[in-house]
């Protein structure tokens, strides 16, 4: 049997390092920092009661989503997911504001009984958000739904910032009555696809400029806009990044 070599304890030390630093990295410390939410709908109609997560899966139960209930808002200020105040901050331009029209109430997710256009049902609107970090990363989910079974599209072009090239196209759901909305259902190509049909899409790897803003523009003829959650993308810990190099330091020196 090998005797270990008590001059040269180098290599249990290393592993014994190798296991703390694991432990730091993985069971002590999370990998990822909690996300941050930001919850907008067109209207008053969700609270917190209505348990409406959303599709962003990083959202909680119970969330505080913020009502947009001007036409027009200018440096809105938003809370986030916890009715936290932020620095956060949303202005549309060019929409005629939260509305059901007059007709029934939409059957399906409240998040699509109100909506917001352009004045004329045709032009796009600008949407810009304002009051974010500028070294963060961010991803932005949209939903577009509403009474009148169309053949409408949401298209979405970027104009501040960076992280979407060209234009992204939600193609609303056609199919169906009029006033009933089948669940949340992603759109899942970016192109216009009247056979890939949607009501939400989620734009990821958004950058804000210098001035922490996103602005877009987006609509289209019968395009409703019904709101968005907007996500900041989770760095790595700082422990957690500690406990990787660590261990790769370690094993470069094995």
């Amino acid at each position: 049997m090998k005797t270990p070599n008590r001059n040269n304890p180098t290599g249990n030390t290393l592993s014994c390092l190798a296991v703390a630093l694991a432990g730091l990295a993985f069971t002590n410390t999370p990998a990822l920092a909690a996300p941050t939410v930001w919850n907008v709908n067109i209207g008053t109609e969700l609270t917190t009661s209505d348990n409406f997560i959303g599709a962003a899966p990083e959202n909680t139960a119970n969330s505080f989503w913020n009502s947009v209930t001007t036409a027009n808002p200018t440096a809105m200020p938003l809370a986030d997911s916890t009715e936290t105040a932020s620095t956060a901050t949303l202005t549309l331009t060019g929409s005629i504001g939260f509305t059901d029209g007059g007709w029934a109430a939409v059957t399906g997710p409240e998040i699509f009984s109100q909506w917001s256009k352009s004045s004329d049902n045709a032009t796009p609107f600008g949407m810009e958000i304002g009051g974010l970090g500028s070294s963060n990363t961010y991803d932005l989910i949209v939903y577009s739904d509403w009474y009148w079974k169309g053949d409408a599209t949401l298209p979405v072009t970027q104009t501040v910032g960076s992280g979407l090239a060209g234009t992204i196209i939600l193609d609303q759901i056609s199919s169906g009555a009029d006033g009933v909305v089948p669940g949340l259902v992603e759109d899942t190509d970016p192109a216009a696809n009247s056979s890939i049909e949607g009501n939400w899409l989620r734009i990821t790897g958004l950058t804000p400029d210098g001035s922490g803003n996103l602005a877009f523009i987006m609509g289209g003829t019968n395009a409703a806009f019904n709101g968005f959650q907007l996500i900041q993308v989770p760095e790595p810990s700082a422990a957690a990044l500690l406990g990787l190099g660590g261990l790769a330091l370690l094993r470069r020196r094995r």
